[in-house]
């Protein structure tokens, strides 16, 4: 059985006063000890096709950042379509957690 839960327009910040056992459990599934922030990030290009690439998801008071490299494919992708998915790796019990937004500098 999945369970969906769609919280629009928010920001992480704001993910967490509204539903703090999301944010949690996602916090949980982008960041894992043993392994460090690492996560999917979907991007599209100009042309609409789609591609993903590993990222680490960085945490701040007022939201998630991703590093990458000023010249790589995923932040051109972002600086003309701006459009992402940000998708936590699968946890234990098949858990998940994706983030979908618009990218800002």
């Amino acid at each position: 059985m999945t369970r969906q839960h769609a919280c629009p327009n928010l920001s992480w910040r704001d993910l967490a006063d509204a539903a703090p056992q999301i944010h949690s459990a996602g916090r949980d599934l982008l960041f894992n000890p043993d392994q460090g922030e690492v996560a999917i990030l979907a991007t599209v290009d100009k042309r609409g096709r789609p591609a993903v690439a590993p990222v680490c998801p960085i945490f701040a008071l007022r939201g998630i950042y991703v590093l990458a490299g000023e010249n790589t494919p995923k932040v051109q992708h972002l600086l003309q379509q701006r459009s992402y998915a940000l998708h936590a790796l699968v946890g234990e019990d098949d858990r998940e957690f994706q983030i979908n937004g618009t990218a800002r500098l």
